[in-house]
């Protein structure tokens, strides 16, 4: 049942397949009359040229493409390959001793050509696994490669940590914690000296059976004020007698001498008795008051000098009262700043207390484990990389080996294509002189008797081409046979360069190379190809 096929897919299939420049014409024909049906112009006619009708009463041979040529001539090379490959029979084994020499044995001959193909069959064997073990190199090179590149960033992650921790900014948040925890040690050291000097003062219940300072204040000062008017008034009583007695004394001395007993006494007598005073200045009302001499006349007192002198002689009895004073004047002053520094003391305290020592301990132990651990990786990462720089100094001494013994194995096969053209160069001559089909037909078919033909056919030259071919193919084995050895040699040395650690990024290069070499010589080695055209004729010309 035919499919419906698109337009565009029957343009596709006539023109550019299977292959670019050819045409199918089946698909072209499918295409043109499907144009035709769609466009409904099939009975439209057209006019034929007298060339073209010249063409169509002559008639047009096909003629065979260039590919159907290809084609036969492969078909013939896949025949000769064949022939070659496959083994003689035994009638042609017959036939062969019959017409050989006494010193050529086709027997022989079969033999060496089985033990060439099973050592070339060993060599094949041997080289598809040389590039299996060169495959799983590349893939561990692959995988060195991978694990280079983590190593190095990882590398690159801890260099960066490393960078970014300032050791010096480390060690001054150091330095300022030690600081602090000796502040601490001293602020505790600075409370407990301060419990004890606060231990030694009065508890409130015990200040309360003293005397307020205001109290002490107010009552010294109505003491001294007292004290102030009790002198003025003791000042004023004593200006009064003395102008009494100088009143009296007047009298007397225009009346006639009295005796000075008398007048003593009669000026006690008119003294009034000083008023009560205070134990420590009644020394200083008495040296007041007191008179030296009646009859000389004392001047008025002035109300400070008392004040004074009395002062002056409180102080010298009572000099630890006064400094004891000196001190309650000083106290309240003392005791605002010692407030003060309590509850700036109290402040700190309470800092310190919501400042944990411990968890602030427990992290400077962490830091301090941190630094430790990153010193260590960076002593670890310094001797990997040492590693690393040693084998890759050994895998650069083995990569040099192995370029070496890359580049010995290119010249032995240079030298081995080298052979291998003379030997095609040979087999090109044996070609040209071979007898043409052709014309062996034409003497078969003239009935050529056979003593004409090996009259036309030189024995002696096909003797010694086919000595001189069994020569090159003797010398061909023993070639083969030393490559395979070579080969041996090169597989169990790769095999114990395997075994050793490789580093990838070294290793990419000669895997390049090593690749690019082998393109080149499978190149040279399709280039060289020779395609072996054989003949049915079996002689050789003169």
């Amino acid at each position: 049942m035919p499919a419906p096929v698109s337009l565009s897919d029957l343009l596709r299939l006539s023109i550019g397949t299977p292959e670019v420049g050819s045409v199918n014409f089946g698909a072209l024909r499918a295409l043109l009359h499907g144009i035709l049906s769609h466009l409904q112009i099939q009975e439209v006619t057209a006019e034929l040229r007298d060339e073209d009708s010249d063409l169509h009463d002559r008639g047009a041979h096909p003629q065979p493409a260039t590919f159907h040529y290809m084609e036969r001539k492969v078909a013939d090379i896949e025949k000769q390959v064949a022939a070659l490959s496959g083994l003689p029979s035994a009638a042609e084994l017959l036939e062969r001793s019959k017409t050989a020499s006494p010193g050529d044995s086709p027997v022989n001959d079969m033999w060496q050509l089985i033990v060439m193909k099973k050592k070339i069959e060993a060599n094949e064997d041997g080289v598809s696994k040389a590039m299996a073990l060169l495959q799983e190199m590349l893939c561990e090179i692959n995988e060195l490669k991978k694990s280079t590149k983590r190593l190095e960033q990882e590398s690159q992650r801890i260099s960066g940590q490393l960078s970014q921790i300032d050791l010096m900014e480390l060690k001054d948040k150091l330095a300022g914690v030690d600081k602090c925890l000796k502040q601490v040690d001293g602020l505790g050291t600075s409370l407990n000296s301060l419990q004890d000097r606060m231990g030694r003062y009065p508890s409130p219940e015990e200040l309360d059976g003293f005397i307020n300072w205001d109290v002490l204040q107010e009552t010294l000062v109505n003491e001294s004020n007292k004290l102030h008017e009790k002198l003025k008034l003791s000042t004023q009583q004593t200006s009064e007698t003395q102008l009494r007695a100088q009143s009296s004394e007047s009298e007397a001395s225009t009346k006639g001498p009295a005796p000075s007993n008398e007048t003593s006494a009669i000026q006690q007598q008119q003294l009034p008795s000083p008023p009560p005073r205070p134990e420590t200045w009644e020394s200083v009302g008495q040296a007041e008051v007191s008179v030296s001499s009646p009859f000389k006349p004392q001047s008025p007192l002035v109300p400070s000098r008392p004040v004074s002198s009395a002062a002056s002689s409180g102080m010298e009895r009572y000099p630890e009262t006064v400094d004891a004073l000196r001190h309650i004047g000083q106290l309240k002053e003392r005791h605002e700043s010692l407030e003060e520094r309590v509850k700036r003391l109290e402040d700190i305290a309470a800092d310190f207390a919501e400042f944990d020592t411990a968890a602030v301990l427990q992290q400077l132990a962490k830091l301090k484990e941190q630094l430790k651990t990153i010193n260590d990786e960076k002593h670890k990462d310094g001797e990997f990389l040492g590693r690393i720089r040693r084998d890759i100094q050994q895998l650069q001494a083995e990569c040099e080996r192995l370029n070496t013994t890359g580049k010995r194995m290119m010249d032995e096969r240079d030298q081995q294509e080298q052979r291998l053209k003379h030997i095609y160069e040979a087999v090109q001559k044996l070609e040209e002189k071979k007898a043409d089909k052709v014309h062996v037909e034409m003497e078969i078919d003239v009935k050529a008797d056979k003593d004409a033909l090996e009259g036309k056919v030189s024995r002696m030259q096909f003797d010694a081409t086919t000595e001189q071919l069994n020569g090159m193919f003797q010398d061909l084995m023993s070639k083969i046979s030393g490559q395979e050895q070579d080969w041996q040699k090169v597989v169990e040395k790769i095999s114990n360069e395997m075994e050793c650690k490789l580093n990838r990024i070294e290793l990419e290069p000669v895997k390049r190379q090593l690749e690019e070499r082998w393109n080149a010589i499978r190149k040279k080695l399709q280039e060289t190809t020779v395609p072996y055209n054989s003949d049915d004729a079996a002689g050789i010309r003169k």
